[in-house]
């Protein structure tokens, strides 16, 4: 995994993906999330990640959310920010997904 995240010009996680991820070490010194309920093991086991408690996280080229739902805000949050609007509008509608029930952040 190492050798492909440095040809990688994104890399994307959902779940506990990003603990995998972090077993490489290319997470180490950066911010990512994981599963809410996996985030207490995943600092315990990978201590040198900038564990966040947000449903997603962008450090550089690696983006990483939390359970299935917050991945789906995620990769529409990065189609938004990397596609033209009719493209996004589209493939929101024909998902029938509104993106703006949800943001990056837990509820407090």
């Amino acid at each position: 995994m190492k050798e492909a995240a440095k040809e990688a010009k994104l890399i994307m996680t959902t779940c506990t993906g990003a603990m995998w991820l972090a077993s490489s070490g290319v997470l180490d010194g950066k911010k990512a999330t994981t599963n809410r309920c996996a985030l207490g093991v995943a600092k315990q086991m990978y201590p040198e990640v900038d564990w966040q408690d947000e449903r997603w996280t962008i450090d550089g080229k690696f983006w990483t959310s939390g359970g299935a739902g917050a991945g789906i805000d995620m990769v529409t949050a990065y189609i938004k920010e990397h596609f033209k609007k009719p493209i996004v509008d589209f493939t929101l509608e024909s998902l029938d997904f509104d993106p703006t029930v949800r943001g990056r952040y837990y509820a407090a």
